[in-house]
């Protein structure tokens, strides 16, 4: 087996990868969030508002893209990015009526149950 066959067979298809892979993209979009959060120009916290457009706005991007994988033929990843817009509109809603620091967690029902 060459070596592009055994990356293939063992690496890509590995369904760890795509974990690891998914675990590093949130990691890096928590990040991203983070100093989104946080107002550089006058170092302040977001207004609870503000919070809330920040997970919408997210939410509506992730759907175009959902939109697009789906006419794409891309049915499993559009699930996975649909799932993502879920769970930011859940953490939208928490915001709005709980608390401006939403759970991390990516588990829908949990999201719902702490919003009561």
């Amino acid at each position: 087996m060459t070596a592009y066959g055994y990356f293939i067979r063992n690496v890509f298809l590995n369904p760890i990868f795509y974990y690891i892979l998914y675990e590093i993209y949130w990691t890096l979009i928590n990040i991203k969030s983070f100093e989104w959060i946080l107002d550089n120009k006058y170092n302040n916290v977001m207004e609870k508002n503000e919070i809330i457009e920040y997970w919408i706005k997210l939410s509506e991007e992730d759907y175009s893209a959902m939109v697009n994988l789906f006419k794409s033929g891309n049915y499993s990843w559009s699930l996975f990015i649909g799932h993502l817009v879920v769970e930011k509109l859940l953490k939208a809603y928490y915001v709005k009526n709980c608390d401006m620091n939403p759970p991390h967690t990516h588990n829908l029902t949990q999201i719902a149950k702490k919003q009561n």
